[in-house]
């Protein structure tokens, strides 16, 4: 809204203008020069700033595109207010002007001048940004004005960024976001932005870790403290940047550049198929601490990520519930079904499971059922007759958008969706304080076994008729912080077949924030929607 209010007030302050232009240059300019003056005037208010580099952000069209991404500079916006003012004031109080009226030439010239001046005198300010958008997607958040407020030695940002990608919406809103770390500090905090293309050696880029975007084109951010560093080798995700610049300077400033953070993890379902989450795991700065001994006992102090029930031992469900019992913090990832996702997607349901049984005895139960939505992922695949090539709704690929996410928890930072595959329904006892955290559609139906789930398959047959909302993911805080998935597969490599790479971010928050790092956790952003009618600069994302 705030955003929609200030384009029309731009609009209206550039028809005011125009129209407080044209009146004065009508009443202080001959006849036969009128026209010319107009066109002289015009074209340096709305278009020669576009090719002038120091005042460029005083077009009328660069100022819709900051207002199109929420951002606006103060300093800018009330340029064409004050121009228009001072117009209004010439024309109506003539007696202040200090030239004769007959003097046109000179009277003119005066005026452009003093334009001149105002742009220059205005480009040399620096850029004072208000944030438009709801979320306040665009200035940095509390916890990194906190760390920041830690510097006591010069903490130096350099970015390395091809000169060409200056000028993109995308990079622009980087700058913004950069120049606010120096804002927020600029006793300690100085930001820097170098061309590595015009580096002496050509193999500068990748002497210091830079990983191209193209062949010729780089964003890199290496941030330099107290004689330790960090490199972003590669920047171009704006809406995790800020995340990931405070997290490296909260490593470099509150510990040293030696920040551990040890998990623990227990895969004990099928192996296979899980080798991102070492790799998301180390990427977020976690130590992944394999258990000495998971038979026999598991650190209480270190978080527990378990994916998986099968192949669960009677030693590690007792290392478990000795586990919680101490108070450790855990996430389980565990379906109520058992999916063969190597060969032919067939389901059967898990009995007796250990696992299962566990959290049943704390009041979360998972059923051994499936849920099928409106809301899915559509599978391409091979039509029945033919080599042509279908598209077929798969309703047990459940996809849940914010609208099915319960609170606004930290889990849920940055992240637009989740998809779920194969998921079962959770149902908790609601005398205890455990509280729902993800749920489908009203559009949710239940499967009974025999499960069908090829995905050529006629379903109909084997559902329950009752349509509803079934929670998929129950979380309790006291006396220790638990989380449970009902789907042990949205973690796994099958986020490759519907490119679902929020579910890898998921992942990571729920690590964050049973280890209690959700301040930092609580900066990642999620993809805000600009003006539709506007350039729209997620588009490159």
């Amino acid at each position: 809204m705030a955003q929609i209010i200030s384009i029309i007030l731009l609009l209206l302050t550039l028809v005011i203008f125009s129209r407080e232009y044209y009146f004065f240059i009508r009443k202080n300019t001959k006849k036969k020069r009128t026209v010319l003056h107009l066109v002289v005037g015009y074209t340096a208010f709305f278009l020669l700033p576009v090719f002038l580099p120091p005042i460029a952000n005083f077009a009328p069209t660069s100022l819709f595109r900051m207002l199109a991404v929420g951002l606006l500079d103060i300093h800018v916006f009330i340029y064409f207010p004050t121009l228009t003012t001072i117009l209004w004031f010439l024309r109506v109080k003539p007696q202040y002007w200090p030239l004769p009226k007959r003097n046109d030439q000179r009277r003119t010239m005066r005026w452009y001048l003093i334009l001149l001046s105002l742009y220059m005198a205005s480009s040399g300010l620096s850029p004072q940004y208000v944030d438009l958008t709801h979320e306040q997607v665009h200035s940095v958040r509390p916890y990194t004005k906190k760390i920041l407020n830690h510097l006591d030695s010069e903490c130096l940002i350099t970015w390395y960024r091809s000169a060409h990608l200056s000028e993109t919406p995308q990079f622009r809103t980087i700058s913004h976001l950069l120049s606010s770390y120096e804002r927020e500090n600029p006793k300690w905090c100085t930001l820097i932005v170098r061309d590595p293309n015009t580096q002496k050696s050509p193999e500068f880029p990748e002497q210091i870790g830079l990983l191209p975007l193209n062949s010729d084109s780089y964003s890199g951010i290496l941030i330099e403290y107290r004689g330790k560093y960090h490199l972003l080798p590669s920047t171009i995700d704006y809406f995790l940047l800020e995340y990931e610049l405070t997290k490296a300077l909260e490593s470099l400033i509150l510990y040293q550049g030696n920040r551990t953070n040890p998990v623990q993890m227990l895969v004990l379902g099928n192996p296979n198929g899980y080798e991102y989450l070492q790799i998301v795991l180390e990427h977020a700065g976690f130590s992944l601490i394999p258990p000495i001994n998971p038979e026999i006992a598991l650190d209480p102090k270190i978080p527990l990520i378990l994916v998986g029930s099968e192949y669960c031992s009677e030693g590690t469900l007792a290392a478990i519930k000795t586990f919680i019992l101490q108070g450790g913090a855990a996430v389980f990832f565990v379906s109520g079904i058992s999916i063969d996702t190597m060969e032919t997607w067939s389901a059967l349901p898990k009995t007796d499971d250990p696992i299962l049984t566990l959290l049943e005895s704390r009041g979360i139960g998972i059923s051994p059922q499936l849920l099928l939505d409106e809301q899915n992922y559509r599978i391409d695949m091979p039509a029945v007759e033919g080599d042509a090539v279908q598209s077929v709704s798969y309703p047990y690929w459940i996809r849940v958008t914010n609208s099915g996410f319960l609170s606004k928890h930290v889990v849920f930072s940055g992240v637009s969706s989740l998809q779920f595959y194969w998921p079962s329904p959770i149902f908790h006892d609601v005398s205890k304080t455990i509280m729902p955290l993800i749920q489908t559609t009203n559009c949710t139906e239940l499967a009974n076994p025999p499960f069908f789930t090829h995905p050529l398959r006629d379903k109909a047959k084997f559902l329950i008729s009752t349509k509803g909302r079934y929670p998929l993911s129950v979380f309790l805080e006291k006396p220790s912080r638990i989380l449970v998935i009902a789907d042990e597969y949205c973690v796994s490599n099958l986020i490759d077949l519907s490119a679902s790479y929020d579910n890898l971010l998921f992942f990571i928050n729920c690590v964050e924030w049973i280890s209690g790092n959700e301040a930092l956790t609580s900066i990642k952003r999620t993809p805000q929607r600009v003006l539709p009618f506007l350039h729209d600069y997620h588009s490159s994302r």
